[in-house]
């Protein structure tokens, strides 16, 4: 656990921020004990802690089109990062960046066996109309190119119509006067 004195914690996190650099290793670090590094990753950052930053940047870093997946199916990631993208203070961009990124690799596929994959396709759409609402221009921006990079595969439109809050949402970006 990252639950340490603050010292222990950082030089973990900094390690952890290092080896998540080298591609090689991301497999690794996302798929180790089940996800136990992005849930105590997670565990920073919805602490209030002065290395929260620090975690959801290793996580941006750890988000790639072979890992997104299994980060998406970690209990909470959407949750906790779409909740920090709607602060409003310098976690916010970053959050709502480590979302777009994973819109970018995370598509609907009918065919997917397990439907926990549908529920974490399901999970990243709600978490780009939850930061919809956000105030900041750069999270409204994140959000926007999102959207696009979904709307870009006939599957994820399908999906995207069907969901619920999302053409609202879509709705309320196009009129925003802060968006332009």
């Amino acid at each position: 656990s990252l639950v340490a004195d603050g010292g222990s914690q950082l030089y973990a996190l900094q390690t952890l921020g290092h080896l998540g650099t080298e591609a090689s290793n991301k497999i690794h670090l996302v798929n180790h004990n089940s996800g136990a590094v992005i849930s105590a990753l997670l565990h920073v950052t919805s602490s209030d802690t002065t290395q929260a930053s620090m975690g959801i940047k290793i996580m941006g870093y750890l988000t790639c089109r072979s890992t997104c997946w299994n980060i998406g199916r970690v209990p909470g990631v959407f949750t906790t990062l779409s909740s920090l993208a709607c602060r409003s203070d310098h976690l916010a961009p970053s959050a709502a960046k480590t979302i777009y990124k994973m819109a970018t690799h995370i598509h609907y596929r009918p065919k997917m066996i397990s439907e926990e994959f549908k529920t974490v396709h399901a999970s990243m759409l709600q978490a780009l109309v939850t930061i919809s609402y956000s105030g900041s221009s750069e999270v409204l921006k994140y959000a926007v190119k999102a959207y696009s990079q979904q709307a870009s595969f006939r599957r994820d439109r399908i999906q995207m119509i069907g969901h619920k809050g999302l053409l609202t949402a879509l709705s309320m970006l196009t009129h925003d006067e802060n968006n332009d």
